[in-house]
């Protein structure tokens, strides 16, 4: 099917146009194919297309455009059928007009005129060229009475020259090459950016909401699942019930295992190593689980230990750690501390600092001594937490001591009283059979020293129960008598008779004279309980 193009109203009324390429375009600018010189016509105002399934219009104006009198958005895309009317602006108007098609039989072609335009088949079934015997060109009458007319008004008809309107006779492919290089209009332009602009905005739009959600997703599962509030300071592990999670290593090797075990936090991964003298244990600290900690247990049976002070022997074994190693780096040994309550289980410690497979370590060694037993705990964590932990590891016991442990709790000492094991248990007998707290810490000295004696010379058996017999008895009258003279110091609190409390104050400071009794650092500290 042909179409053609017959303008009807306007500047260009009674001109005709023939469709033969894929797209025809209409509008004031240069660059289309039928030019309409009218203001109110923009540069590029509509487009034609020729496709399989028939005729379409594209408005590109932001001007009036009518289709049978129905005005048409700019950017929209109609369906053009024969016989339908656009109106350009106010004035400006052409209908589309199908032709038939002919056999090659019916084809009528008509030579071009003086001015190179070629006239094509028309309605007239008379206008059928005939040729002379001299094979000159005769043209009906009909058909030259139009071609006087058009020869005497030349003057009046406007010029239209049709823009890239391709012959029939030019191939599809030549024609789609013509129509790719005709230049675009400054309004096409525009509004193809425009329609490209929104589609790029209507992406990033999109994509932004994407985005957004996932971030607010991530948000919400990161504060309500994954986040955990930090330690300022580390804390004992705790199971789901909020209990503490412990468990006992006993040191079955020696003949105090009913009486000293080690404790340490039984968590996912923890790991215990026992042999000979030492234990060593893997675990972790904190609420979380999160702080790598380790424990090395060092304990030893030494009869020289009986004959020296613990500071003396502490000194002994950090220097062995040291010699000939620069792994270790000890500290100063902090001033003595206790365990327990009562007169207390003394120890010393020393903060170290030590490297171990290119892990920095920091930790405390701890001193215990009993009898001519000693105990040396090494509690350590990973130098990145010393900030976190170093208060925990210090303060915290790891040990666990049975009260039989606590009463019968005796150590060496560098000086011994002079006289022989007995001489010194009969001395310490006579002490206490008067009663008298005044004479308890001399009588303490003297048991200890025979205690020492009889480890070192293998005394009597006998003799080393009955000076253990006279400890016992001895700190139980300790603890009854301290007990009573702080209730008589609460009284006299109560009753503001300030009096009363420094002189029950200064009695027990008298008493318990010696560093090596909890109660002496209790008392002058104002700590009573």
């Amino acid at each position: 099917m042909k179409y053609r193009i017959r303008f009807t109203e306007g500047k260009l009324a009674g001109e005709i146009f023939a469709i033969s390429g894929n797209t025809v375009s209409i509008g004031r600018s240069h660059s289309n194919d039928i030019k309409v010189d009218v203001p109110d016509v923009s540069g590029k105002h509509v487009i034609i297309n020729v496709e399989d399934r028939g005729i379409t219009l594209d408005n590109l104006s932001s001007k009036r455009t009518l289709l049978d009198g129905v005005a048409l958005e700019m950017g929209g895309h109609y369906d053009f059928l024969a016989g339908q009317c656009v109106t350009m602006g106010n004035e400006t108007a052409f209908v589309l007009e199908a032709l038939p098609n002919l056999s090659d039989d019916e084809k009528t072609t008509f030579p071009e005129t003086g001015d190179g335009v070629a006239y094509q088949n028309t309605d007239d079934a008379e206008t059928v060229l005939k040729s002379s015997d001299e094979g000159k060109t005769v043209i009906p009458d009909s058909v030259a009475q139009e071609v006087d007319v058009i020869e005497n008004n030349k003057e009046s008809i406007p010029e239209v020259i049709p823009q890239y309107v391709i012959p029939e006779s030019s191939s599809s492919e030549e024609q789609t090459i013509a129509m790719q290089t005709r230049m675009a209009s400054a309004e096409e332009l525009e509004y193809l950016r425009g329609k490209h602009q929104k589609q790029r905005n209507r992406k990033i739009f999109t994509y932004g909401i994407v985005i957004t959600a996932v971030v607010v997703a991530f948000i919400v599962l990161y504060w309500t699942v994954i986040y955990r509030e930090p330690e300022k300071f580390v804390s004992w592990p705790k199971n789901s019930q909020g209990q503490d999670v412990s468990e006992l290593v006993i040191l079955k090797d020696t003949p105090l295992k009913n009486d000293i075990a080690l404790e340490y936090p039984l968590v996912k991964g923890t790991s215990v190593k026992h042999s000979a003298g030492r234990v060593e244990v893997f675990t972790c600290l904190g609420k979380y689980h999160d702080v790598p900690f380790r424990m090395i247990l060092e304990y030893s049976k030494n009869k020289t230990s009986l004959s020296k002070d613990r500071v003396s022997f502490f000194e002994e074994w950090i220097s062995r750690k040291t010699k000939g190693s620069e792994n270790w780096n000890f500290d100063f040994i902090r001033p003595l501390d206790f365990y327990m309550t009562d007169h207390g289980i003394p120890y010393l410690n020393v903060s170290y600092s030590r490297t171990v497979n290119n892990e920095s370590y920091f930790g405390f060694a701890v001193l215990i001594r009993y009898m001519d037993w000693s105990f040396i705990l090494l509690k350590e964590v990973p130098m990145r937490e010393r900030w976190r932990a170093e208060q925990f590891i210090q303060k915290v016991c790891f040990f666990q001591f049975s009260d039989r442990f606590l009463m019968n709790h005796w150590e060496g000492m560098k000086e011994f009283y002079s006289g022989t094991a007995e001489d010194n248990i009969v001395e310490a007998k006579a002490l206490l059979m008067r009663r008298s707290p005044s004479i308890w810490e001399k009588a303490e000295y003297l048991l200890r020293s025979a205690l020492c004696k009889i480890h070192l010379s293998g005394g009597k058996e006998s003799a080393r129960k009955e000076a253990e017999t006279l400890l016992r008895s001895l700190r139980n009258s300790q603890i009854e008598w301290f007990n009573a003279q702080k209730i008589a110091f609460f009284l006299a609190k109560n009753k503001r008779h300030n009096k009363e409390m420094n002189q029950v104050r200064e009695t027990l400071k008298a008493v318990f004279s010696s560093e090596e009794d909890l109660r002496f650092h209790k008392i002058r500290q104002n700590k009573w309980n």
